[in-house]
């Protein structure tokens, strides 16, 4: 089944249905579907295959032209609203968007596309895929872009699956939470599609404005990234309508761990861009004293843990994780099943129960003058040691140790990067403490709230200005 099968089927099992609301707006099931094919209807007639870029806001008229590009049948290249003019270019130009599809500030649902002319010489192309319906832009650590083609299949199969462990019914009420320009988002959409109920639209993503708008709408299920969740928590009691808080988008410190693992709507999720959002999951609560563990894989996903001949692993022990399964958007298949392959960057391993624990990316173990140390071990140490609020570890070069760990931090005024230090001497060993503690004014984050470690990766490489570094650094110790 398609999106244009899927919202067909909405409208006539349930025609008054609702599917959107925003703020005293509300839009049925029914009248969903007639608006986006009259936009379907109106999109312009190049080879379907050719992608439209839409920005992606939380705004009734984006959900509507949404549903009638996914109609249509034409890739959408989701593009994030603070994206900058070089960046967006070039994602454009990655993507071999053939126009962009813009929204009328003044006048609600009106539209149009605007020619776009990519240059074939100034990006790579994208991997050979049948047409997706939406295509999402990742980066790691060195933000270079990367365009991630997205089948309509693999997106309403991690939705039924995602919607089964949560007990997502037409009665439930999902909030978008997280910018739709991610798969954090636009999974959000997905899943209410799939189960027939409503997404609420909040005006911005601020913490207050959320919990807000969950009281108002009595919201059954929202996503966020833990760092947020805690700030959810802290403003003040939760929804008695709340079914489900499902965290992901970076690991749970132990401190993290400890304090929502008390709200037992808690889930814990773990996926990526290239599985269709997650791809496992469990109830915080029950995994919470097994500090790695992530959670089950959904159904019909098979996680292997190989080594580095390629061989597949025992249950406990460590190596590369790797995913088949229906909701996989990756170039590679299974030789034997037919499943499509994705190999991420994480290691970790299976339980003998199956339960999945992430240790950390491949590229955070730090190999400084011979000596192999976890990022995960810097950053569980500085935690404990109650000097300090939020810590992340960054890899860096070294012209003597070969490479270094940056350990960013930030504390209260009466801790310093001194006692710091010496605890974590104390604590890891002088070989595995980091040799360069930066104590920051606060984190640089990303749109959905997750720590910025691309700008990180400039401080520790040395690539920010001193005035910008000055702005964000309260104290710098290198040893």
């Amino acid at each position: 089944m398609v999106f244009s099968e899927l919202l067909h089927l909405r409208a006539a099992s349930n025609p008054d249905g609702i599917a959107v609301i925003s703020g005293q707006e509300r839009l049925s099931y029914a009248q969903l579907l007639t608006s986006a094919l009259a936009i379907a209807s109106s999109l312009p007639s190049a080879p379907a295959t050719t992608p439209l870029a839409l920005t992606a806001t939380l705004s009734l008229p984006f959900f509507v032209v949404l549903s009638g590009a996914l109609i249509a049948g034409v890739p959408v290249l989701l593009e994030h609203p603070h994206e900058t003019a070089e960046r967006r270019d070039l994602l454009r130009k990655t993507a071999r968007v053939g126009g962009v599809m813009r929204l009328s500030d003044e006048c609600p649902l009106r539209w149009w596309v605007e020619p776009f002319q990519s240059s074939a010489q100034d990006a790579e192309s994208l991997p050979s895929l049948s047409t997706p319906a939406i295509l999402i832009a990742t980066s790691g650590s060195s933000g270079t872009p990367k365009i991630i083609p997205l089948m309509a299949h693999h997106l309403l199969e991690s939705a039924r699956r995602v919607n089964q462990r949560l007990t997502v019914t037409p009665d439930s009420v999902w909030l978008l939470s997280l910018m739709p320009a991610h798969i954090g988002g636009f999974s959000i959409v997905a899943r209410a599609l799939v189960a027939g109920c409503a997404v609420v639209i909040s005006p911005d993503l601020k913490r207050r404005h959320l919990h807000q708008i969950a009281h108002e709408h009595r919201v059954s299920h929202l996503s966020l990234v833990p760092s947020v969740a805690q700030e959810f928590l802290e403003i003040g009691p939760l929804p008695s309508s709340l079914s489900a808080i499902l965290l992901g988008g970076e690991r749970l410190t132990r401190a993290q761990r400890n304090t929502l693992s008390s709200v037992p709507e808690c889930f814990l999720s773990y996926g990526a861009t290239e599985t269709a959002s997650c791809i496992a999951l469990a109830r915080l609560s029950e995994i919470t004293h097994l500090p790695d563990a992530v959670g089950y894989p959904l159904r019909d996903t098979v996680v292997t843990i190989r080594n580095e001949r390629g061989d597949p692993n025992p249950a406990g022990e460590v190596g590369m994780v790797e995913i088949s399964g229906p909701t996989i958007s990756a170039a590679e298949s299974d030789p034997l099943t037919g499943c499509r392959i994705w190999r991420s960057a994480d290691r970790g391993y299976l339980s003998e129960s199956g339960l999945l624990h992430i240790l950390g990316r491949a590229d955070e173990v730090i190999i400084s003058g011979g000596v192999k140390i976890d990022a995960h071990e810097i950053v569980d140490a500085a935690i404990a040691s109650t000097l300090i609020t939020e810590a992340t570890v960054i890899k860096t070069s070294d012209s003597r140790w070969g490479e270094r760990a940056v350990l960013f931090v930030t504390a209260p005024e009466t801790t310093s990067a001194e006692r710091l230090s010496l605890y974590l001497r104390n604590r890891l060993g002088g070989t595995r403490a980091p040799r360069e503690i930066v104590i920051l004014t606060s984190f640089p984050r990303t749109a959905i709230g997750k720590i910025n470690r691309a700008r990180l990766q400039q401080y520790a490489d040395g690539g920010e200005d001193n005035e910008t570094r000055q702005g964000l650094i309260r104290e710098h110790l290198v040893r």
